[in-house]
């Protein structure tokens, strides 16, 4: 049977063959050893663990079976057809395994019976050698319950910039046709005249390429710009082995016999192979222990007593049977033959201390093995702590992430584990999480430590604090949210650069995220507050976004407007809209009457915010607080601050008030913030010039000033966005939130 193996038998040294479907060199040109896994299949074997039988030629004999204490079936799995029957055994963990095996251990001390269920949580799923993302709609439970299941295994992918780069491709698939097929796609079929049979399916591939090295698998695969990459995607899933199904059939011999084996069948089958070994190499070693101990008390009578030792020295030198007479005077027939043996100086000069020793030692041991011989809980306990130190010695971790489908009977989150994540998303949408931890590694009152690496390429928007199994929200332009739960973000270290969002959420092509909240605090009074480029405001609450699915529509628009950006609110909070020609509108969630903002439907679209005048337009809303500093910024560089307390709550729909004296000099408004005064500033130029200054350095002013220059431009250049950075973070409160621009 053709044998794909996680755990080798064999530490090769040569050519081996390639994922690529390159055969191995010849046979003269490699060499081979046991590897550690190989010995420990191997361990035992010459303490009469297991039959031999003659080889095939009978010139030779051989084990029936391996003494080595290793779930091997499952662990490497087999693929195969032999004698009629066909059996496909996917690979496992080890550990997994091994935990399988000590929960049913654990069962048979505790006198219960394990249950299928609990075997099952125990084992996850499949884990395969190349990794991948194993799909599961119910049929890895089923395989484990009948023997049969049918899951799927998917590519692991990450798209960067407007390239999708494949790091792990599913069990068995051969990376040098998977790369061709994708390159086939990108071509017209064409008959034998030359004219096109069928267009290109995949017509936004600019190039494929395999740069894979000894440091990994990298397929790149390259676009045009302004490519659907999800619908990429979706044509690479369906027309490529990026995305393949697994059928297994797990089919094995039991007592000669070929079964459909379910995974209580194979534990059983297992816990009795291992029972069976360690019985057998415990009487071996029994036996041997026992004869040793005979030995050692004869030496030791001889120590103990000088007029013995007398007599059996004359014995042996001067009597024509030594056996006999050695009998005669109280030593049995193995003490007689090995004294008869020694070397006479080597008894009397013999050791007492070391004799007694070991006699303890041996008494110890053969006491052991016969509670083991004599006692189910004995045997067991061994059991589970030789599988712990086989454990120790060879398992690794899993390769095969485990996402469960629509019809999966365990709920994928139950086996995240629940801790803290500090989220962040850039300004230009890379988003990562990174353990609450890495920042809290000092007291109270200590310095704190920075929250990022502010590089050129990673200016952090939104920073706040969730629990791994919340919700985060993603609002996007075209008026949809998105949802994902944190633990899906993949983790980072502070200072790493994040993923593009692309990799979490599907967007359309002409869809971009403008928004990103947590629900982490939210109460049932909490509320979504969105503002459009022409001014229009709706509240929403939570409870309207669907469970069921991970995109809603929050907002419906009227004469091309789209969204601008969402917040939540809290029956007291009060917003401010900022336009694009400097005009603000103040706004509270609690004014009564005609004014008030209503929650509404999903499908709404909303009431009147600010009224617009000039082709003016919407450019940003920020919460705000007493005390707060509204910060605004202009295309052309120019910046000023005003305390909170000059803008008067209005009502809404009105035209607002002056926030920024806007003209030819200063450009319009492209950014507002709502800062405390001790922050950093971000400003960021559409040629991609950065400049960081702190907020202290820009002067408070009246609110019909045109404000100081920020940011010298150079050319055309122009900025189109601000964020605040508090570049020390210390033990905080978990509601916090640090940046919402």
């Amino acid at each position: 049977m053709h044998h794909k193996q996680i755990y080798l038998h064999v530490d090769g040294h040569g050519n081996f063959g390639s994922i690529d479907g390159d055969s191995a060199a010849a046979m003269r040109y490699t060499e081979a050893r046991l590897s550690r896994y190989g010995k420990a299949m191997l361990q035992d074997i010459q303490k009469n663990t297991v039959d031999f039988v003659p080889n095939y030629d009978e010139k030779e004999l051989e084990p029936k079976e391996m003494s080595g204490l290793i779930p091997n079936l499952f662990a490497n799995g087999v693929d195969g057809i032999a004698v009629g029957f066909s059996t496909k055994i996917p690979p496992h963990n080890l550990n997994n395994l091994y935990d399988v095996m000590d929960y049913a251990i654990q069962c048979a001390l505790d006198g219960e019976e394990y249950t299928v269920d609990g075997l099952i949580e125990k084992i996850q799923a499949p884990d395969f050698p190349t990794g991948g993302i194993l799909i599961d709609n119910g049929g890895v439970a089923e395989m484990y319950k009948t023997g049969h299941g049918k899951f799927i295994i998917k590519s692991k992918y990450e798209i960067e910039d407007n390239n999708i780069i494949i790091s792990e491709i599913p069990y068995q698939v051969n990376k040098a046709k998977f790369v061709q097929a994708i390159d086939d796609l990108s071509k017209d079929q064409k008959n034998q005249d030359g004219s096109i049979k069928s267009k290109s399916l995949l017509p936004e591939l600019k190039e494929v390429r395999d740069e894979s090295d000894r440091n990994g698998m990298r397929i790149v695969v390259e676009l045009k710009k302004g490519s659907n990459i999800q619908r990429v995607i979706n044509m690479l899933l369906k027309h490529t082995d990026m995305q393949i199904s697994y059928s297994a059939n797990v089919v094995a011999l039991i007592d000669k016999s070929p079964k459909d084996l379910s995974l209580k069948m194979y534990v059983d089958a297992f816990l009795g192979h291992a029972a069976s070994i360690i019985l057998k190499r415990t009487q071996y070693d029994l036996d041997k222990a026992s004869a040793r101990l005979n030995i050692v008390e004869g030496i030791l009578r001889c120590v103990e007593d000088d007029t013995i030792l007398e007599k059996v020295i004359y014995i042996v030198k001067d009597t024509e049977d030594p056996e006999t007479e050695l009998v005669k005077i109280g030593f049995n027939k193995e003490q007689a033959k090995y004294l008869m043996d020694m070397k006479l100086r080597t008894l009397s000069k013999a050791s007492k201390i070391k004799l007694l020793e070991e006699k303890d030692n041996l008494e110890g041991n053969i006491s052991k093995w016969n509670a083991i011989l004599t006692d189910d809980t004995a045997l067991l306990t061994d059991m589970k702590v030789e599988f712990a130190e086989l454990r120790e010695q060879l398992a690794d971790d899993r390769k095969t992430v485990i996402e469960k489908g629509g019809n999966a009977q365990i709920n994928e989150e139950d086996l995240i584990k629940e801790e803290s994540l500090i989220v962040t998303l850039s300004s230009d949408g890379l988003i990562k999480s990174v353990e609450e931890k890495e920042y809290k590694t000092q007291n109270r009152g200590g310095k704190g430590v920075k929250t990022a690496n502010t590089k050129e390429d990673e200016i952090l928007k939104t920073i706040f604090t969730v629990n791994s199994k919340d919700d985060i929200l993603f609002f996007s332009n075209t008026g949809r949210c998105h949802v994902l739960k944190a633990y899906k973000i993949a983790k980072a270290t502070r200072t790493s650069k994040g993923k593009s969002i692309n990799n979490y959420i599907t967007l359309d092509a002409d869809e971009y995220i403008v928004s990103m909240v947590s629900t982490a605090n939210s109460t049932k009074d909490t509320h979504i507050l969105f503002v459009t480029k022409f001014g229009i405001i709706k509240r929403l609450s939570l409870e309207q976004l669907s469970t069921r699915l991970s995109v809603t529509r929050v907002i419906d628009f009227k004469d091309n407007d789209q969204l601008v950006t969402a917040c939540l609110v809290e029956p007291d909070s009060e917003v401010m809209i900022i336009t694009a020609f400097g005009k603000a509108i103040r706004i509270s969630m609690n004014t009564e009457g005609t004014s008030q903002i209503r929650p509404m439907g999903r499908t709404a679209v909303g009431v009147r915010g600010i009224k617009l005048k000039n082709n003016d337009i919407v450019m940003d809303m920020i919460k705000i607080e007493k005390n707060d500093l509204i910060l605004t910024v202009t295309s052309n560089g120019y910046g000023k601050k005003t305390i909170e307390s000059e803008y008067g709550v209005q009502s809404r729909g009105g035209s607002g008030m002056i926030a920024h004296k806007v003209t030819e000099k200063t450009g319009y408004i492209v950014s507002a913030l709502a800062i405390k005064g001790n922050e950093e500033l971000f400003i960021v130029t559409e040629q991609g010039q950065i400049v960081r200054i702190e907020s202290k350095s820009i002067s408070n002013s009246g609110r019909s000033t045109s404000g100081v220059k920020v940011m010298n431009l150079h050319g055309d250049d122009s900025i189109v966005s601000t964020s605040k950075f508090t570049p020390e973070i210390e033990e905080q409160d978990n509601s916090k939130e640090q940046g919402t621009n």
